[in-house]
């Protein structure tokens, strides 16, 4: 197995987090309170800060293969990383959406959730990409 970075971990925390929480949000909106909505979101508005702040720092860190990215074609791998990479734009435009709606249960909130379902995934099969064993040469 491949070794993992303190920021790595970091990173992987962060996204547990801010999943989880959003999934408590959605949660508490299917009936609950108004505080235990606005807690909730409180929660995953600061985890999902963390994590983009550190998706962001893990993605400078890998500059040179976004690079690499636009100069040719995308291998195997990067075709996971690509579809990341867009998931976690598409999932933060909505949240921004989301968090600036006039009504808290706008569409915006909904196309975020489905957003984050789909962040979720790419984020796992990211995740076993990268931490599978590598073949020793």
């Amino acid at each position: 197995m491949k070794r993992i970075s303190n920021r790595n971990r970091m990173l992987i925390l962060a996204f547990i987090l801010a999943a989880a929480t959003g999934v408590a949000l959605h949660m508490a909106g299917h009936g609950g309170c108004r505080d235990s909505i606005r807690c909730a979101a409180a929660l995953h508005t600061v985890a999902a800060l963390v994590f983009a702040a550190a998706a962001v720092r893990h993605a400078t860190v890998r500059r040179n293969w976004y690079r690499k990215l636009f100069t040719g074609a995308p291998g195997r791998k990067s075709i996971a990383t690509c579809a990341l990479s867009a998931a976690f734009l598409l999932a933060t435009a909505t949240g921004i959406a989301a968090f600036f709606a006039d009504k808290p249960l706008a569409a915006a909130g909904l196309c975020h959730y489905k957003a984050g379902i789909l962040l979720c995934a790419c984020c796992a099969v990211h995740m076993v990409r990268r931490l599978r064993r590598t073949p020793r040469k």
